[in-house]
């Protein structure tokens, strides 16, 4: 985001709100294209690689940096995506996919459409009016809402950073907006609500990385007591006031009774919540 639930995975739907952004494309139902991409025949539309520059006049004309890492403190993100100049002149859709970051998971926060230049280039750029929240993330290059390739950079820290993760208020049950553009509380959640999402803001930072799971349990419900219903661990995330996200979704209607959710920091208990859900 699994006896009756699917827990929540990086790459499904995700939560808005990652500093801001709004989720304007998501390359969706693209998991087997990754694949196809391996494997297929290179073609002009295959990337021969990215660069990241640094934030100068030159732009992307200037001094590449080494690797493919910014600072968290380079508002101004610079890439050129390089292709055979066979490709010239096509469109494509790129995507900035926060894969796991202090903002986040799995969100796309820029999307837009243009063609490779006539030097088989295609410049991106990309700003935030502050630092950048550290972690994981990937350019992703789309031709007719096909996956061509996920090009991975990171945002890291200008320097590390410990504090200990607490919890910022409860764990609360939310639902999106009919026009998707905020959460709405759901206090007392109703066993046709297919989808339970769930979410905890917490203080503090880890920018070396840190291990979040999520486990909900069906205490005593009309299918059965001390049920594991669904489970999620993300291992190496970057935590800075970062709020924590889990879905868990049923095909069907949910057993009425009690349940309970928590979240752990590797082994610590963050926070738990006892709920009922009811007919």
């Amino acid at each position: 985001m699994l006896l009756i639930a699917k827990a929540s995975i990086p790459g499904k739907r995700r939560l808005p709100g990652f500093r801001g952004f709004v989720l304007t494309l998501v390359f969706a139902l693209l998991g087997p294209a990754i694949v196809l991409a391996q494997t297929a025949a290179p073609s002009p539309l295959t990337p021969k690689g990215m660069q990241l520059y640094p934030d100068t006049q030159q732009g992307v004309a200037g001094k590449p940096l080494e690797g493919k890492e910014f600072s968290e403190t380079q508002q101004r993100l610079l890439f050129a995506v390089e292709f055979d100049k066979a490709a010239a002149g096509t469109q494509v859709d790129v995507a900035i996919v926060n894969i796991r970051s202090a903002g986040g998971l799995e969100q796309v926060i820029f999307a837009s459409s243009d063609k490779i230049g006539a030097d088989g280039r295609l410049p991106v750029a990309l700003k935030l009016p502050g630092k950048w929240p550290i972690g994981y993330y990937a350019v992703r290059i789309g031709v007719n809402e096909r996956l061509i390739a996920s090009l991975p950079y990171s945002i890291k820290a200008s320097a590390p950073r410990n504090i200990p993760i607490k919890a910022n208020g409860d764990i609360k049950i939310v639902r999106v907006s009919d026009d998707g553009k905020e959460l709405l509380m759901v206090p007392t959640p109703k066993a046709s609500l297919k989808t339970l999402n769930f979410i905890l803001d917490t203080t503090g930072v880890n920018t070396g990385g840190a291990t979040v799971t999520w486990t909900l349990t069906a205490l005593t419900t009309s299918a059965g007591n001390n049920i594991p219903v669904g489970s999620n661990t993300v291992e190496d995330w970057p935590l800075e006031n970062t709020r924590l996200t889990f879905d868990v979704q049923l095909p069907r209607d949910w057993p009425t009774g009690k349940y309970r959710v928590e979240t752990k920091i590797g082994s610590q208990l963050l926070a738990a919540l006892l709920f009922d859900i009811e007919p």
